[in-house]
């Protein structure tokens, strides 16, 4: 009896400890949130590069959001540094790893305290995006580089100690016997240190530049030459490194190639080629053996830095590798890549250790289930649901083979519908993850100029009907003429409905919705206008078109029906409007005090109550309207890119916002009352 008392006991503590296991590993769903919002669903895409903490014992990512620290031998979550500002592009560990620093989008390089997770400073001075960051080995400076320039910093007081810019406008530089023509007409991609701090040097262009760090100026410019091929014409030097005894260079371009050049004369040691694509990231191993180079071909290739041989190719990534970095012992190699998983490689052996998982593409679509329990968000190829109160992820749908562009739940909840670049419509079952059907057209064959072409399409919208027996479907040409259709689907059978063709637009079709009896579908397209169908006989009732638009050159990007079907609401890049959807006449124009043009709009979508309207915006922004007076209610920052779309759930209460930094946030959302 007593031992079954303690085998029952220690389950109890297994499942308990399981729990509260499960609890920790969703908190980073309520970490550092905006203000007024409940829960961030995803990790954010990966945005940059991904680094070793000086002792190995953490590794940090540059994301859509901010910086994720995780545990480097568990995986484990640590933390999030965030600003709510923008996506990062480089992030860095201070020597002694007590400071982390890393480049904004927003032109802003921000230092953070690893131990208080707190923002110690913002460094300003930078007046475009800052592409890298990189600590002096004293940790008493900080270089930044970015779209305009370098930056040279003191880690103390936030100081600018020098700005690099070499020749300003341009013009004629000789060094010693050389003469060189600088343009500085584009972007610093890369900066690094020497070992001993003295020097400086950054990719610009298809040259490297040297600086003195203590005087801030020029030393000596390397100019990338293959001996044996000549001056390479053109291209981007997109990654640069010293070597851990600084006597040699390493860097990586659009030229597919990866270069070992002497620190001291810029003659080229070894060329090091078998990348298919741009080598955007290199490293040197702690010995200095072996260097690592990571490329847009999506795999990490290790090199013998004294033999100049190839001798492992990492392959497992499914997009661009961002960053490569070795762990302080060499043993471990940490990749960040566009696919959004970063991943521990054993260098030794080659085998993949770890995968940190959890960040994902920018969101283009979402819907809430009707319950308003789930939501659904589309995911790069893939759709995920999650749950709304606990922030957990439910279930993932894959089958798709490009890019999914919008998603949509039946009336009963039970069948979510995608659509996606790979020119399909798929119904899946919500309740069991399985695929229903697969709607895909084939190429429509037409001449053109005297070539007999087949033009694929893609779904850029898809809608149920309100009794859910149909299905709509915008389908936008992916050829240069980008014109659109629109069709109607048998959801129980997944055949076109025979009725005429809606394809009356002379552009691409950007949104579709169904009145809420479900006699009147709204189109909205790049052509300018909006046009109304009849659901019976598919013939066009009224074209709403903006005289305005052909002034501004806008057009109608997102459009949605009021509750009570009377109002129609268009956004575009710069016009929102209201309409009446008897008389097709602007009943409101929705402007920002003080502000000429309203920031481009993405999304829009009518609460439940009709009195409110939320709107995404490419300021990273969502807005919330008061329907009858047109007012500004409220701003809701938070996203790090463009916010693509908005949706209420059922009761009213909760707003999904989804946005190109990778997350989408729940808001908690207070009635408007008219």
């Amino acid at each position: 009896m007593k031992k079954t008392l303690f085998t029952l006991f220690l389950m109890l503590i297994l499942v308990s400890t399981l729990c509260i296991s499960n609890v920790f590993a969703k908190e980073y769903t309520k970490w550092n949130l905006p203000e007024g919002a409940i829960t961030r669903l995803g990790k954010g895409n990966i945005t940059g590069n991904i680094v070793y903490s000086p002792d190995g014992s953490r590794i940090a990512v540059a994301s859509g959001i901010g910086i994720w620290l995780y545990n480097a031998q568990t995986g484990e979550e640590l933390a999030l540094f965030t600003e709510h500002k923008s996506g990062v592009f480089s992030v860095a560990f201070s020597l002694d790893g007590e400071t982390l620093a890393s480049a904004h989008r927003d032109e802003v390089v921000r230092l953070w305290s690893v131990s208080s997770r707190e923002l110690l400073r913002s460094l300003k001075g930078h007046t475009s995006r800052v592409l890298s960051v990189v600590f002096s080995p004293d940790g008493e400076t900080l270089a930044s580089g970015g779209w305009d320039r370098t930056i040279l910093w003191d880690v103390k007081t936030g100081e600018l100690l020098h700005s690099l810019k070499g020749i300003p406008g341009g013009g004629q530089m000789r060094i010693g016997d050389e003469e060189f023509y600088v343009t500085h007409k584009d972007r610093v991609r890369s900066v690094a240190f020497s070992p001993d701090g003295e020097t400086l040097v950054s990719a610009y262009y298809n040259k490297i530049w040297l600086w003195d760090v203590q005087i801030g100026e020029q030393t000596r410019i390397i100019d990338i030459d293959d001996s044996k091929e000549g001056p390479r014409k053109g291209g981007h030097t997109l990654n640069v490194v010293f070597s851990p005894d600084g006597e040699t260079l390493a860097s990586g371009g659009d030229d597919n190639t990866v270069r070992l050049l002497n620190a001291e004369t810029g003659k080229q040691i070894h060329t090091f080629k078998g990348h298919e694509d741009y080598v955007s990231s290199v490293v040197f191993s702690p010995d200095g053996e072996t260097l690592a180079s990571g490329s847009h071909d999506n795999t990490i290739r290790l090199w013998n830095t004294k033999t100049g041989t190839h001798f492992r190719t990492l392959i497992g990534h499914e997009g661009d590798v961002s960053g490569v970095a070795f762990s302080p012992d060499g043993k471990t190699l940490a990749s960040g890549s566009y696919d959004n998983t970063g991943r521990l490689w054993n260098v030794k052996t080659g085998e993949l250790v770890r995968i940190l998982e959890g960040h994902e593409g920018g969101v283009r679509s979402a819907a809430f289930s009707p319950d308003g329990k789930t939501l659904a968000r589309d995911t790069d190829n893939t759709i995920r649901l999650w749950d709304v109160i606990s922030g957990s992820h439910l279930r993932t749908f894959t089958g798709h083979e490009s890019y999914v562009s919008s998603v949509a739940f039946s009336p009963d909840g039970t069948t979510l519908a995608s659509g996606s670049y790979d020119s399909t419509i798929r119904l899946w079952n919500t309740k069991t993850g399985e695929q229903d059907k697969t709607i895909k057209k084939s190429p429509v064959v037409y001449r053109q100029n005297n070539w007999i072409r087949g033009d694929m399409y893609f779904f850029s919208s898809i809608v149920f009907s309100p009794d859910g027996e149909t299905l709509a479907s915008a389908e936008n040409s992916m050829s240069i003429s980008f014109d659109g259709l629109i069709r109607l689907w048998d959801v129980q059978t997944g055949n076109e409905i025979r009725i005429p063709v809606l394809d009356a637009h002379e552009g691409g079709v950007s949104s579709i919705v169904f009145s809420p009896d479900g006699e009147t579908l709204a189109s909205s397209s790049y052509d300018g206008t909006i046009r109304l169908w009849s659901m019976k006989t598919g013939k066009q009732i009224k074209t709403i078109k903006d005289n305005t638009i052909e002034e501004t050159g806008d057009d109608h990007s997102s459009i949605v029906f009021s509750p009570d079907g009377e109002t129609l609401a268009s956004a575009g890049y710069y016009l929102f409007r209201l309409w009446d959807v008897k008389t097709g006449l602007v009943i409101l124009t929705l402007t920002i005090p003080g502000q000429k043009r309203m920031p481009s709009v993405n999304g829009v979508i009518f609460s439940p109550d009709g009195n409110t309207l939320a709107s995404g915006h490419n300021d990273n922004t969502v807005r919330l309207w008061n329907v009858k007076t047109g007012e500004l209610v409220r701003i809701l920052e938070g996203h790090g890119d463009h916010v693509l779309s908005v949706v209420f759930s059922p009761d009213g209460q909760t707003l999904a916002s989804s946005s190109g930094d990778g997350t989408v946030l729940l808001w908690k959302i207070l009635p408007v009352t008219n």
